[in-house]
């Protein structure tokens, strides 16, 4: 029977008594809903009739009844909790069948359609023989599952559908009109349900209809066309392509989706691109709107074992806020910074250094003066502390620290994750959250004594719940929509328009599948109203074909002939090749046939076929590819569309090519006025700064200029406890106490030297490494004890170079700044300089003669001996030995104070004790004035060139940028017409 005949047919038991009651039972209300709009269309009135499944009619019918033996029903998805609940029950209890499987979220399902299927086709426990499975464990198993159901429902006064049966018995039956289709598939259950509530004179059964694809009949459509496309995104960019062209009407469109997985994010992202309202039957996943984008940012926190880069990442994207007022002047942007910088990684422990930092920071902020430049920015870093702090706390309150947990006690936290700091944007949000606190009642409705699993095994079953969610329903197309369907309820629109994507092989193809738990000879066995796989299968195929019977007008049927997650050819469906068949009247064609008349490959930009584009990359795209696929040049069009890029090219090609100096090179047109090397936003120069410069102008441009800086995130290694700064602070801090100590008094008492002592310093170590171990939590005990012994391996180094000092320390981190501003340095002839920082160590090696050290934990191998500036990328000691000269004078902590020299010292196993001298002379003084002044004059002059060292850029930030600039500057830095420009770089450079 064809499609018009099966609405027709449908209009004649509807209109027949158009003064009464009349229920059409169907699978779905919008199944309903869309088949009674065609019918008044194309027929005439529908009066009285109302739309039904026969769950909800049922139910309807039972309400009063169930009430009054209290008891409740329970849907599918509680069902499904129970089923769960008692299968790790039995587990637990040594189920032989069960003995080395996993109870994972497959495995229930499979167990609940088998125990569903049972109870629909009226079978109790008591039916079920264990010799009728194919193992005896197997049938011991379902019939004791099954049994405990059944008293699971009579102990908690519940009921499923099937658990009804005997409340319809006690119904009347029904005096309106009864409309159905066809019945033969249905559960032995439902059909005694239809029987005893209707009366046969009044159950109008309409017949399934013969989809076109099921014999010779002649295509309903109007028109077909074939086409086939690279992959899912050139399919469905196709599709939007032929709407534009042929102007079709969106609310005379269904796209329906052979494979919802492949299509939905292709249909979604492009129709919000192009302004296209589309509506869709099965809706999204909840990960298409922010609340599931939040569940998933939990999840993958509890799964990696509470990686920080989740949370991270996250509020980057604005998924979360962490709760600071809207108010309130911290930013996003800082948070993200200091978690990034803080080197959280992972581990519930590791997050108590929120509790820990925010301390240390107000401790600092408070011990500041308050004309301190950076005290502002000290108290912004203690309120974001603080507010993680709170996060954090709050985050990991409800979390049991256990090894298993229950999935409720998980997701119950997940959904108070969400509900707190995800950021609610619209109606679908909010219809999200509501779908996991049902879920949520479903699991808690299954039971008191929740099923407690592994850890990861309990969030597996939460995903595998949320998956089911979905937001974004609109099961009835709407006015002014494109209506997106599925294969498996599509085609019953009547829309003039229907697009048919994804029609392969492997999506068209449905299987015949033996149920794991229920097999085709148990079934037999079992009873004659279990289906058979075949059975299932041929129903399924009746369905569908009977469905797509429904489709009229305009039929586009395409596939992808590749797909790009599988790396693997796809090949059309068989009903493609029919439908083609069909339409060309080559009963004989096969898929050469239909191959040769589909024509070219639609790619990403379209084909020849539809000389429409989209947007402007179509119109580009076409006119690049050739007709054999080959690309044309298209530089010139490219750089003309996209301006940024043709500055890129003008830049990269002066860079490139020619000897002359240019803005891309770092040569910076002042229009007169200077550079300023120190401002406001910068207020000092310190040795580090014009280190940089002296190493690669460049980055100091983009760096200290610009103000372009890199990501400090930092990573977490599971293998290593300190990173190289936080232990070089270590070692400097047991340093420091240790000298403390055992100078204390030692001036007062006539002593030249410390009194150095072994234990004291391992006593100071093991307290230094205690508090850093609390500060900083170690990824494992193996890994902190590792570390431990290396670092006293480095106080054993330091021990011994010290024994061998005839010096006395006398300041520890003495700061290069009064009252929070920097110190104002006098150089050589009369150049002033503004300075900040800390000197490691001021040791006297004589009455009012002084040497200070810095301490390193690298190589000493780039600091030697016969090298004094290295190009100006080590001026600190020399000019920290200009500004403690002058501090001690100033101060009046020596005015006769002389800093004879300055050392590089690396006290640790890699430095061997090894010390870089740098004396402090007039000559070396007047030299460090004539760098320090031509770093000024190039700073102000705008000269930023390349370094001259390629090897530099190895660890630079800033390489993917520059690219082989330093290497292709080379030639212009030697070129003579330069000279001039460069000449104060390279007085800076000059200096050895």
């Amino acid at each position: 029977m064809t499609a018009g005949l099966q609405l027709e047919q449908l209009y004649g038991c509807i209109g027949s008594s158009p003064l009464q009651r009349k229920i059409l039972l169907v699978q779905s209300h919008a199944e309903g809903h869309m088949l009674i709009e065609r019918v008044v269309r194309d027929y005439g009135a529908a009066l009285h009739t109302d739309i039904r499944t026969m769950t909800s009619w049922v139910l309807q019918l039972t309400e009063l009844a169930l009430a009054q033996h209290r008891i409740r029903y329970i849907g599918r998805e509680e069902v499904y909790w129970i089923v769960h609940n008692l299968l790790v029950q039995a587990n637990g209890a040594g189920e032989a069948y069960l003995r080395g499987i996993n109870i994972t979220p497959g495995v229930v399902r499979a167990f609940v359609d088998g125990i569903g299927e049972l109870r629909d086709a009226g079978i109790q426990a008591r039916d079920v023989w264990p010799s009728y499975f194919e193992s005896k464990a197997k049938g011991d198993c379902v019939q004791r599952l099954l049994d405990r159901y059944e008293q699971y429902l009579i102990v908690h006064r519940l009921s499923d559908f099937a658990g009804l049966l005997p409340h319809v018995r006690k119904l009347s039956k029904r005096h309106e009109w009864i409309v159905t289709g066809p019945t033969d598939g249905w559960p032995a259950v439902h059909r005694e349900m239809l029987d005893c509530l209707t009366v046969a004179d009044r159950l109008c059964k309409i017949d399934r209809a013969v989809g076109w694809l099921d014999g010779d009949k002649p295509l309903p459509m109007e028109a077909v066309a074939f086409r086939h496309a690279a992959g899912p995104l050139s399919e469905v960019r196709g599709v939007f392509r032929m709407m534009a062209q042929s102007q079709a009407a969106w609310d005379q469109t269904e796209i329906m989706m052979s494979d919802v997985e492949a299509f939905t994010g292709a249909i979604y992202s492009i129709s919000r691109m192009y302004g296209v309202k589309c509506t869709f039957s099965g809706g999204l996943p909840i990960s298409y709107c922010n609340i599931g984008q939040a569940a998933e940012t939990y999840l993958g926190f509890l799964e990696s074992n509470y990686n920080v880069d989740f949370i991270v990442k996250a509020l980057k994207r604005r998924v979360i806020s962490i709760g600071i007022d809207d108010a309130s002047p911290i930013s996003s942007a800082s948070i993200v910074r200091q978690l990034e910088g803080a080197g959280i990684g992972w581990g519930r422990e590791r997050y108590q250094l929120a509790a820990k930092f925010a301390k240390g920071y107000a401790d600092r902020s408070s011990e500041m003066d308050e004309a301190d430049a950076g005290l502002e920015s000290m108290k912004e870093t203690a309120a974001i502390w603080g507010q993680l702090d709170v996060f954090f706390g709050k985050l990991f309150k409800g979390l049991p620290d256990t090894s298993h947990v229950a999935p409720a006690v998980l997701l119950k936290e997940l959904i108070a994750f969400a509900d707190s700091y995800a950021i609610v944007r619209n109606g679908d949000d909010r219809e999200a959250l509501g779908g996991m606190k049902q879920l949520l009642t479903s699991m808690q409705g299954a039971g008191d004594q929740q099923a407690v699993l592994p850890f990861q095994l309990a969030i597996a079953f939460i995903r595998d719940g949320l998956g089911g969610l979905r937001t974004f329903v609109t099961s009835i197309h709407e006015s002014g929509a494109v209506h997106v369907t599925s294969l498996s309820d599509g085609g019953q629109s009547g829309r003039e328009h229907t697009f048919i994507v994804g029609m392969t092989e492997k999506s068209w193809a449905i299987k015949s599948r033996q149920h794991p738990i229920l097999l085709d000879l148990e079934r037999e066995r079992i009873s004659g109203n279990l289906l058979n796989s075949d059975l299932r299968t041929k129903l399924k195929l009746s369905d569908r074909n009977s469905r797509l019977g429904l489709m009229m007008g305009n039929c586009y049927c395409s596939y992808s002939s590749y797909d790009i997650t599988g790396n693997t050819e796809q090949y059309p469906a068989f009903e493609l090749l029919q439908i083609y068949r069909l339409f060309s009247g080559e009963r004989e064609a096969d898929y050469d046939s239909l191959h040769q008349y589909m024509g070219e490959l639609e790619r990403y930009f379209g084909s020849s076929a539809v000389p429409y584009s989209l947007d402007g990359i179509d119109a580009m795209l076409t006119r690049l590819v050739a007709p054999n696929g080959q690309l044309r040049d298209g530089d010139e069009a490219l750089l003309r569309l996209y301006p940024n890029l043709a500055d890129g090219a003008r830049a990269n090609a002066a860079r490139q090519t020619g000897l002359s100096l240019s803005a891309y090179d770092g040569m910076i047109h002042t229009g007169g006025e200077a550079i300023a090397a120190y401002n406001e936003a910068r207020p000092h120069l310190s040795a580090s700064r014009i280190e940089l410069f002296a190493r690669c102008p460049l980055q100091y441009f983009y760096q200290e200029v610009l103000g372009i800086r890199a990501s400090q995130a930092s990573e977490f290694d599971r293998s290593q406890w300190l990173d190289a700064m936080q232990r070089g602070t270590l070692l400097h801090a047991i340093y420091d106490r240790y000298l403390q100590a055992a100078s204390s008094g030692g001036l007062a008492e006539g002593r030249s030297t410390p009194k150095h002592d072994r234990l004291l310093l391992a006593r100071i170590t093991d307290e230094t490494l205690r508090e850093y171990a609390e500060l900083i939590p170690a990824p494992s005990t193996s890994v902190y004890i590792k570390e431990c012994e290396s670092i006293r391996q480095d106080t054993e180094i330091f021990y011994a170079s010290e024994l061998g000092r005839s010096s006395m320390p006398i300041w520890f981190e003495l700061p290069l700044h009064e009252d929070g501003e920097p110190l104002q340095v006098e150089l050589a002839d009369g150049l002033r300089l503004s300075v900040k920082g800390f000197i490691d160590r001021v040791d006297q090696i004589a009455p009012h003669q002084y040497k200070i050290y810095d301490y390193k934990t690298g190589s000493p191998k780039k600091y030697k001996e016969d090298v004094y500036f290295a190009g100006g990328t080590q001026v600190q000691l020399a000019l920290y030995g200009v500004a403690a000269q002058q501090l001690l004078r100033q101060s009046g902590l020596d005015k006769d104070a002389v800093v004879i020299s300055s050392s590089y010292y690396f006290p640790t196993v890699k430095g061997l004790g090894e010390e870089a001298i740098r004396e402090q002379t007039d000559s070396r003084r007047e030299e460090l004035s004539a760098l320090v002044s031509s770093v000024i004059e190039a700073i102000s002059q705008g000269v930023f060139p390349p370094t001259d060292n390629p090897d530099h850029c190895k660890w630079c930030d800033y390489r993917e940028v520059c690219g082989n600039h330093a290497v292709v500057f080379k030639d212009k830095r030697l070129h003579e017409a330069n000279e001039v420009r460069l000449r104060s770089i390279t007085e800076v450079n000059g200096h050895a």
